[in-house]
């Protein structure tokens, strides 16, 4: 089977003045190989990327999660207070074949004021 990978708006946190943690998740039945992971100025500015090497198949019910470590000075630009300009995506060229592809992207600029733009403690 394939993987499906996903990220949500929750999976992307702030842990720095420079840097987000983002968690990918595979819901699919296939495992997946060197995804990358990009930080992007919207629309289309890549200012960081990660790969993640391997990112087994959920095959005992169990959530496969892996995360990555972006660092950018664009974030530094962005008042703690302020909407985010940028995107998150993973698998951005559509290397990997997936069951769906409409969960690879978060927009770090919608959603619940103060949801991703507040400092948060690393875990």
């Amino acid at each position: 089977g394939c993987p499906d990978l996903a990220i949500a708006r929750r999976d992307v946190v702030r842990t720095g003045p420079e840097t987000v943690r983002v968690t990918v998740h595979n819901v699919g039945p296939g495992e997946a190989r060197n995804v990358q992971v990009q930080l992007l100025v919207k629309p289309n500015e890549v200012v960081a990327s990660a790969t993640i090497e391997r990112l087994e198949a959920p095959v005992d019910l169990q959530p496969r999660v892996a995360s990555v470590g972006l660092k950018a000075l664009a974030l530094a630009a962005v008042a703690a207070d302020a909407p985010m300009p940028f995107l998150v995506r993973i698998d951005p060229g559509g290397a990997i074949a997936e069951v769906c592809e409409s969960n690879n992207e978060v927009d770090l600029g919608v959603g619940l004021p103060g949801q991703f733009t507040q400092l948060r403690p690393v875990r």
